[in-house]
């Protein structure tokens, strides 16, 4: 599974790379307009913290017909509601209108807590009151095309294509207390992992308001629901952020965001997993222009 992780992390990268070398260079000597004032915005990296609010809702299993109901990681297994992690975004004008935008986030949540119900877990139940040790990894990573249909040099109306890459791997570690189907004890703990993870494409749309020569606000969606066979579902993202350049080329900002991605179905191979998880959060950043 990390072998696989690790190839489509490796593709992806490759074709990053591949698309930015396929852009033709700037001019040079061409005028480089600011945005806001004179901020230049050829090229923009912002790296910053996000404190985010969860809710996950999954269920697994290895018969296609016989997922069971959703389980809420956060209030079933006590998996932690709230975490922290490092956000890093980014953007490179190729045109006077066009540009490459990037984003990048991950979190890694625990618990530990015993369910207070019985519940399923790909082939097994698991008693109330089995000691639980959860572990949630979640990676969102986003490239895309964003071209500025209307710029009066104060608001900029744009609309955005191209392919997000999320990755949601749960842990479950129980001790004895887990039933086989037709409640045989299994007599012994379990140690399962798994992984529900697709590269989906996304539109979407914002607006950026130069509120002044040195503040600008960027209000955003994206998102797209599909059914790509083996995966039915998708991604939705937005936010609204606040930048304020203390200098020509640094500021700080802060923000909040929302992520949801909705599984209808995911094909696994060996099982089959359906669910959502939403998180909420707000961010606090540093921003460079050039």
């Amino acid at each position: 599974m990390s072998r696989i992780r690790s190839m489509r992390w490796s593709l992806a990268a490759a074709l990053l790379a591949v698309g930015a070398a396929s852009v033709p260079a700037p001019l040079v000597g061409a005028s480089e307009p600011g945005f806001p004032g004179d901020v230049p915005d050829r090229f923009r990296l912002r790296l910053g913290t996000v404190v985010g609010s969860f809710d996950t809702n999954f269920a697994y299993s290895t018969d296609r017909g016989g997922l069971g109901g959703l389980v809420n990681f956060e209030n079933l297994l006590g998996v932690d509601s709230n975490s922290t992690s490092l956000r890093l975004e980014g953007s490179w004008r190729i045109g006077r209108r066009s540009s490459i935008e990037f984003g990048y986030f991950g979190f890694d949540r625990s618990g530990d807590r015993g369910p207070e119900r019985d519940f399923q877990f790909l082939v097994f139940t698991i008693l109330a009151g089995t000691a639980v040790e959860t572990e949630l990894s979640s990676k969102v990573a986003t490239a895309a095309y964003r071209y500025n249909a209307y710029d009066n040099g104060e608001v900029r109306l744009y609309g955005t294509a191209g392919v997000s890459y999320f990755d949601l791997e749960t842990r479950l570690a129980a001790g004895v207390g887990v039933l086989l189907p037709g409640g045989v004890p299994l007599g012994r703990g379990i140690e399962q992992t798994v992984d529900v993870s697709q590269v989906v494409p996304i539109l979407g749309v914002g607006t950026e308001w130069a509120v002044s020569r040195r503040f600008l606000t960027n209000l955003y969606f994206r998102g797209l629901f599909l059914d790509l066979g083996g995966f039915r579902g998708g991604i939705s993202e937005a936010g609204l952020s606040g930048t304020w350049f203390f200098i020509r080329n640094f500021g700080v900002g802060a923000g909040v965001q929302r992520v949801d991605i909705r599984v209808r179905e995911f094909d696994g191979g060996s099982y089959t997993a359906r669910g959502s998880y939403s998180q909420i959060g707000v961010l606090f950043y540093l921003e460079a222009a050039f």
